[in-house]
């Protein structure tokens, strides 16, 4: 089977055009999702705002990967404030 063509990296100007979209869905859907849908959406989140890589070493040396990795946490913990009315 034929592999879909490789898809070129955005340009930064396209990439910020995504996260400004993504922003805005996040920011509209207290309003377009019923409550039972917004507690899913909010339950989801909390499993995923906190990193966790299943090591106890503190002292770990930070790398490209856990950053990227501690990133995504956090921003999935910014996206649940502002979805129960905690932050802009």
């Amino acid at each position: 089977m034929d592999k879909p063509p490789a898809t070129p990296p955005l340009p930064p100007h396209a990439t910020e055009g995504q996260l400004i979209a993504y922003g805005k869905l996040v920011a509209a859907l207290p309003d377009l999702l019923d409550e039972q849908s917004l507690r899913a959406v909010l339950e989801w989140l909390e499993d995923r705002k906190v990193f966790s890589d299943g090591q106890e070493d503190p002292g770990a040396v930070m790398d490209d990967g856990l950053a990227t990795e501690l990133r995504i946490a956090e921003t999935f913990r910014q996206i649940a404030d502002r979805l129960e009315g905690r932050a802009p």
